[in-house]
């Protein structure tokens, strides 16, 4: 039995580092490497050992640079905002809210804004967390996926209101930038939930109505949530997704409260809490 010598060992080593840097540039400077260790009278001894050896460094070294590129793209998820928060769209919401020319116009956009910047970091973590976490388990649910998209359309639809923003929308704009719901909340989706039986498209395009009637009920416009919420409903229970319906139902429950429509309210939010205690 022969014993591997030590500067065999460090080849192998390098072969497997986990920073692509710190890697051997390709298989000739490996080659070299290997010439430079081996002996003329050692070459045929320890060549049937070298050769697997790097085949399997070669093999493990692949794998990890794989997921290193994996992970390193999860990290990324803060770009998955752009067109929804970034500059651009901040500024335009910015002169927007200002332009009202409402006393504290101008404090009222700094607040909001904040808020808007810590919700924002907060779901970009979930979302790396979700991302990391579907590397590890292909087979988990997409549920949280589909449900940090729906927090995103509802970003998207409060700076889509901002942007075009009247004094009423003003006046409301720091509570709903502040009752975003958490994105972190979406994690719990993922625990015992039942598949939708309808397409990924199609329910990613329900949530962002969804979405879009949830801020728009909350910016004081109830009418349109309610035409919104009472066309989407049937819709929701057509393709099976009970996240997603119960969510409808809660704020379909709210607009009918905020449009003082009581006995239907009553109706509405006990046929959500009888559906959240049965999901």
């Amino acid at each position: 039995r022969h014993t591997v010598p030590g500067w065999l060992i460090q080849i192998v080593r390098r072969g497997l580092a986990t920073k692509p840097d710190d890697r051997w540039p390709d298989m000739a400077a490996i080659v070299i490497a290997l010439e430079r260790g081996l002996k003329r009278r050692q070459r045929l001894m320890l060549a049937g050992v070298a050769a697997p050896i790097i085949a399997l460094a070669a093999l493990v070294g692949g794998q990890r640079y794989a997921r290193a590129r994996a992970v390193a793209a999860c990290e990324q998820t803060r770009e998955q905002l752009s067109g929804v928060w970034d500059a651009g769209r901040r500024e335009t919401a910015r002169r927007a809210v200002v332009a009202t020319d409402l006393p504290y116009a101008d404090a009222s956009w700094q607040t909001t804004a904040a808020a808007i910047d810590s919700y924002a970091d907060a779901w970009a973590e979930t979302r790396r967390r979700v991302c990391v976490g579907k590397l590890d388990d292909p087979s988990s649910s997409d549920a949280p996926i589909l449900c940090l998209e729906r927090r995103r359309a509802e970003l998207d639809a409060l700076i889509d209101l901002l942007a075009d923003a009247g004094r009423s929308i003003a006046r409301t704009a720091v509570a709903i930038a502040s009752g975003l719901r958490s994105p972190d909340r979406c994690l719990l989706e993922g625990v015992a939930s039942r598949p939708a039986t309808a397409s990924v498209e199609k329910n990613r395009a329900l949530g962002r109505t969804l979405a879009r009637a949830k801020i728009v009920r909350q910016a004081g416009r109830i009418d349109d949530a309610l035409a919104t919420l009472e066309s989407l409903l049937p819709q929701l229970e057509e393709i099976g997704d009970p996240n997603l319906t119960t969510e409808a139902q809660y704020e379909y429950g709210r607009a009918l409260i905020d449009a003082a429509r009581r006995d239907e309210a009553e109706t509405a939010m006990r046929g959500w809490f009888e559906r959240w205690m049965a999901d």
